[in-house]
């Protein structure tokens, strides 16, 4: 099979962000390098993988957004997979994993904040009504009462 380029995904990754910049610290099989002012890691293993964050800075808390691009140099198809990438944040002392959202996972919380959104325009809406009908009510009494 031909070479190809086979993927470019965005992957969203979850945990705290320490600060508001995001290193990526390359293992000796790997290469640090920058590209558009953006830190880039790039392992040329069996494969060429290249990663590198959307932004090199995240808002404090927010969940940062990676691109993964792969080069499949061998004759034969390769897989990639969602469920295969880990990520691990690295601290003075300590190594925590941090979860890969799949597409599925990223459907289903952008499904759940439309589903709130709408619960919160009908309950705004049903409150303005609420509010417009007290009003009328109260126009109404003023006229009775004089």
């Amino acid at each position: 099979m031909r070479r190809y380029f086979a993927a470019t995904g965005l992957l969203l990754l979850t945990g705290c962000a320490s600060g508001e910049y995001i290193p990526l610290v390359a293992n000796p099989s790997q290469q640090s390098l920058m590209r558009d002012g953006v830190p880039t890691l790039l392992s040329t293993q069996q494969q060429v993988v290249m990663l590198r964050p959307v932004s090199s800075t995240v808002r404090r808390g927010g969940r940062p957004a990676f691109v993964v691009a792969v080069y499949n140099r061998s004759k034969r198809p390769a897989e990639l997979r969602v469920a295969n990438i880990t990520a691990v944040q690295t601290g003075l002392a300590e190594r925590t994993p941090i979860h890969v959202y799949s597409y599925d996972e990223l459907v289903a919380e952008a499904h759940r904040k439309q589903a709130w959104a709408a619960v919160g325009v009908a309950l705004g809406g049903s409150g303005g009504g609420y509010q417009r009908s007290e009003c009328r009510l109260h126009q109404h009494l003023r006229k009775l009462l004089g």
